[in-house]
């Protein structure tokens, strides 16, 4: 949740002294304000931003604060804005008071490390996630009675984005440092935040539904039980590894339940039909990419899925009539008539592009997205319509889009979770961020690699993203 920010300036000498004493005695269990380590524990995962940075209409500044007047200009020291988080904080209303009211209205103890870790909490996704949660039982039942996983699971599913609820890896990492502050009064966060304790399984059905989005192990230990999904008409056939954070990757296989949690994995469930065909021997009769030679016969393949709804709802189609070119780039002519067709092809004015003539196949498409802003073309007049598309160039039109058609334009992801985020053009910082907010875009496993060739496949998969998270959520 991001937090108005308000212009005190006090030096930073008076940090530390104004942060209030406790309430109660912290013997007695029933804590009612936070320690300073918290402070620094929510610096550390909001990030500092000197300068504000404008992000989808609305400045931001100092540490996940949010100001709609402040001049862009303007910069603000650390001190500073570790004070106005402070003042935040303890402002009427604001994170202390919705906490102790969460507590006392509920009769509930809480010892700083649990007092604390409801605070993060609260200051991250707002006072509605902490009652929603059962976090209220756990202090009511006593933490020593409850089951330590359980405790690190119920803050671990509060990590979706707000409007498309897509769980990000990064609230999960949040989410786990601050189970850990709940159970031990531990605040130091490991490198590459990945704790040390507990390892966890993000989850894709892939078609199917599951009950939760993460679930945490204890690192070191054999997991013992798998999530297990449903598919209708489907036979669940295991979890294959898509995805590992911060280590090496061994995506691809599959994961049973007597394996190591010894990483935090993506995984995604693996389906056959439910008559027992191996669903990957050949396409499905029904199966709209099944005359295209050069796309995987399985259809757990990671782009086949993308492909068939791309190809069944008319916005992608083969290269010829047998092939789809999975790996091919795309270009920027492919890119506005795919938008072009979502659009439904209607009327538009001709491109005004020397090297776009009226009798081009592309041309229509052009000239209705250079109208409406989408795109543009280059200083020489030319809109290079052969020139492929890069992972930015791609995800900053589809932006434009996005705002053409008035769909959302909120939830902003963390660019820091990607090594190769600096490498980023000014021009798709906020798309970039958009996209990986609404799950539109995880990176590969060298990153986000924003001028990396967007393949067809890769676009396929972008795409049906876009229609299920933002354009169907409009």
């Amino acid at each position: 949740m991001k937090k108005r920010f308000t212009a005190v300036l006090l030096i930073a000498g008076l940090i530390l002294t104004l942060i209030p004493a406790a309430l109660a005695d912290s013997s007695s269990g029933r804590i009612r304000t936070y320690s300073h380590d918290l402070v620094t524990f929510i610096e550390y995962f909001e990030g500092f931003e000197e300068k504000a940075v404008l992000d989808q209409g609305q400045y931001y500044i100092g540490y996940g604060m949010l100001s709609e007047t402040q001049d862009p200009e303007e910069t603000i020291t650390q001190e500073q804005a570790e004070q106005d988080l402070i003042d935040y904080l303890d402002r009427e209303g604001g994170v202390v008071d919705q906490v102790n009211a969460f507590l006392e209205e509920n009769d509930l103890p809480a010892t700083q490390g649990q007092y604390d870790a409801m605070c993060s909490l609260v200051y991250n996704k707002g006072i509605s996630r902490l009652r929603e949660s059962g976090i209220r039982e756990i202090l009511k039942k006593g933490v020593e009675n409850c089951d330590e996983l359980y405790v690190v699971n119920t803050f671990a599913q509060i990590c979706r984005t707000y409007y498309t609820k897509v769980a990000l890896v990064g609230l999960i990492y949040r989410r786990v440092q601050e189970a850990e502050m709940f159970l031990f009064d531990e605040y130091d966060v490991p490198k590459n935040n990945q704790s040390t304790r507990y390892k966890w399984l993000l989850t894709d059905a892939n078609g199917g539904q599951v009950d939760y989005d993460v679930y945490c192990y204890k690192a070191g230990q054999t997991y013992g039980s798998l999530p297990q999904p449903t598919r209708s008409g489907y036979k669940f056939a295991g979890w294959k590894v898509t995805a590992v954070e911060n280590t090496a990757s061994d995506s691809g296989r599959i994961l049973t339940a007597s394996d190591t949690a010894d990483a935090d994995y993506t995984i995604q469930a693996q389906w056959t039909a439910s008559d027992g065909t191996d669903t990957g021997s050949a396409h499905s009769a029904v199966c709209p990419s099944r005359k295209f030679t050069d796309v995987s016969t399985d259809p757990n393949n990671w782009y086949h899925a993308a492909v068939d709804h791309a190809v069944e709802s008319g916005y992608m189609d083969g290269v010829s009539g047998t092939s789809f070119a999975p790996n091919g780039s795309v270009t920027r002519a492919q890119l506005v008539q795919i938008l072009y067709a979502m659009e439904g092809k209607p009327s538009s004015a001709e491109a005004s592009f020397s090297d776009v003539t009226s009798d081009k196949w592309y041309a229509a498409a052009i000239g209705w997205a250079s109208k409406y802003d989408i795109v543009s073309g280059y200083e020489d007049g030319t809109f290079k319509p052969d020139q492929a598309v890069t992972r930015q160039q791609m995800i900053s039109i589809l932006y434009k889009y996005a705002d053409h058609k008035n769909y959302t334009l909120n939830d902003s992801g963390d660019l820091s979770w990607f090594p190769d985020a600096d490498e980023l053009s000014v021009y798709a910082v906020t798309p970039m961020k958009w996209a990986i907010g609404h799950g539109l875009i995880s990176g590969t496993g060298k990153g986000i690699e924003p001028k990396g060739t967007t393949t067809r496949a890769q676009a396929a998969v972008i795409l049906n993203a876009f229609d299920s998270n933002i354009a169907n959520a409009a």
